[in-house]
């Protein structure tokens, strides 16, 4: 806010503009809390999907494992493919 005193000796108080008032930040608040439940939510999505496919290539590799070829049938070494 700003004061000036005009002419008259009155006390004048200027909004600043361009400057959010209370509803507009309660507004932002409640939004920034949505979005940030929606973001952890994708997060943990995509922390999922990263460990399995993590799991998925480990299993790869490890059937492709020298010392380990002879353990795995060859049925089951299709079912991975």
């Amino acid at each position: 806010m700003e004061k000036f005193i005009d002419k008259n000796n009155k006390i004048v108080i200027i909004k600043n503009k361009g400057r959010p008032g209370k509803d507009d930040i309660v507004l932002l608040i409640k939004e920034a809390e949505k979005l940030k439940e929606e973001d952890n939510n994708a997060k943990e999505r995509i922390e999922d999907k990263n460990t399995l496919e993590q799991y998925a290539y480990q299993i790869k590799i490890t059937l492709k494992d020298e010392k380990l070829k002879d353990k795995f049938s060859k049925d089951e070494k299709k079912e991975t493919n």
